[in-house]
C-alpha cells in the first residue's frame, strides 16, 4: 500500500471521528521571538527554563541546542561537532545528560539514525548510530527507558512502531501504538492526529506522553516499564488545539503539567510555549524503578489501545474535503528534505 494511499485511507476513517474533552487550564507561558531560534522540534523543561532543539535551517551550522530562560529568551546555544541531519526530539537523563534524537527521515532513505548525548558540563555532543531491522522509518519522538536507554517512536501513520537498542548499532521493534482520530483542530488539519510527533517522560519516570499534531496521549508508568504501559494500557487524551505545527512536548519538573511548542520556521518568529495540566494523577507514594529490560514484541503487547477519555461524535466530513486534508498532511509529512546521514 503506497504512502499516499494510506493517507487517503485515513481520510475515509475520519468519517467516524471522535474526540476527547476540550483542554482546560491551558496557559501561554512565553513566546520565542529570537529569529535564530526556529524549527523547534524538541523540548525539555527544567527548573531554570527550557532546553529546545532546532530540526532544520538553511545554514546547517545553525541547527543547534538552545537554552532558553523561563521567559523564552535565548541564554546560550551549543552546536554539533558535525552537521546534524534532522534532530526531532530531546530528553533529559537521570544524571542531567541531554539526549537528542536525530531521527527525522521524510524521504525514508537513511541507512541509520543517531542519538546525540550531551553530558552535564560538556559542550560537544557525542553520537551513537542505529539501524532499523525493517528498513528506514521517519520518526519524531524519543522516550527514555528506566535505564535511560532510548525508545524511538516512529511517525508511521497506520501504526507507530516502538524501537529500542538491540546491540551495537542495531534496533529491534518491541511494540506498536495506534492513535485515535479526533476532531481537535490544528494547523496541519484533522489528519495530523494520525502521526506521533513528539514524546516525553516525567522526571520521576512515572508518567509518559506521546503527542500528535493535534493531541497528547498520557499513560501512568508505575513500574518503570514504558513499553508495557504504552502497548497494554489505555492512555488519556488531552486536546492540543490550534497549534501551528506541534512537534514538541515536555513535562514540567514536578510532573503536574506539560509544555508544548510549535515547529515554526517563518519570520518573524512567534512560537508560543504553552502549558497544559497533566491528565494522569498517580498516588504520592513512589515506587522504586530499577533498570529493567524492555520486553520483546509479542501479539499480546502490541496493537491499538482504546483511550480512557470520554468521546463525542464529530461532524461528518465530505470525501472531497478529506482528500484535500490528506494532501495537506502529505505535504506536512514530506515538508523537510536533506541528504542521507553521514
Amino acid at each position: 500500500m503506497s504512502y499516499l494511499s494510506k493517507v487517503l485511507a485515513f481520510a475515509l476513517l475520519l468519517l467516524f471521528v471522535t474526540a476527547g474533552p476540550a483542554s482546560a487550564g491551558t496557559t501561554n507561558v512565553c513566546t520565542v521571538t529570537d529569529h535564530r531560534v526556529i524549527g523547534l522540534s524538541g523540548l525539555i523543561a527544567t527548573k531554570s527554563g527550557f532546553i529546545s532543539i532546532s530540526d532544520s535551517n538553511i545554514d546547517k551550522s545553525k541547527i543547534r541546542i538552545w537554552y532558553l530562560s523561563p521567559t523564552c529568551h535565548e541564554l546560550r546555544s551549543i552546536g554539533y561537532p558535525t552537521p546534524a541531519y534532522d534532530p526531532e526530539d530531546a530528553a533529559l537523563g537521570h544524571d542531567g545528560t541531554v539526549y537528542i534524537a536525530d531521527i527525522g527521515d521524510n524521504g525514508r532513505h537513511r541507512s541509520s539514525i543517531a542519538i546525540w548525548s550531551l553530558r552535564p558540563g560538556h559542550t560537544i555532543p557525542t553520537i551513537k548510530r542505529y539501524a532499523y531491522p525493517d528498513g528506514p522509518h521517519d520518526a519524531e519522538a524519543l522516550l527514555l527507558a528506566a535505564d535511560d536507554s532510548p525508545i524511538i517512536v516512529t511517525k508511521d501513520p497506520l501504526r507507530a512502531g516502538l524501537y529500542v537498542p538491540a546491540g551495537p548499532g542495531k534496533l529491534r521493534r518491541v511494540g506498536t501504538f495506534t492513535l485515535t482520530p479526533t476532531d481537535t483542530s490544528s494547523g496541519v488539519g484533522a489528519l495530523g492526529g494520525f502521526v506521533v510527533t513528539g514524546g516525553a517522560n516525567s522526571a520521576d519516570r512515572r508518567k509518559v506522553t506521546l503527542r500528535s499534531y493535534n493531541d497528547a496521549y498520557e499513560w501512568g508508568v508505575p513500574d518503570g516499564d514504558v513499553v508495557k504501559a504504552i502497548t497494554t494500557t489505555s492512555p488519556t487524551i488531552t486536546p492540543l488545539p490550534n497549534e501551528t505545527q506541534g512537534e514538541s512536548i515536555a513535562y514540567a519538573p514536578d510532573g503536574t503539567s506539560f509544555y508544548t511548542v510549535s515547529d515554526q520556521e517563518t519570520q518573524p518568529v512567534h512560537a508560543v510555549i504553552r502549558r497544559y495540566p497533566s491528565a494522569v494523577h498517580l498516588s504520592a507514594a513512589r515506587v522504586p524503578v530499577p533498570p529493567v529490560p524492555v520486553p520483546a514484541e509479542s501479539s499480546s503487547a502490541t496493537g491499538s489501545v482504546t483511550p480512557s477519555s470520554s468521546t463525542r461524535p464529530a461532524l461528518l466530513l465530505g470525501l472531497a474535503g478529506l482528500i484535500v486534508l490528506g494532501g495537506g498532511l502529505w505535504v506536512a509529512l514530506r515538508r523537510r528534505g536533506g541528504s542521507p546521514t553521514r
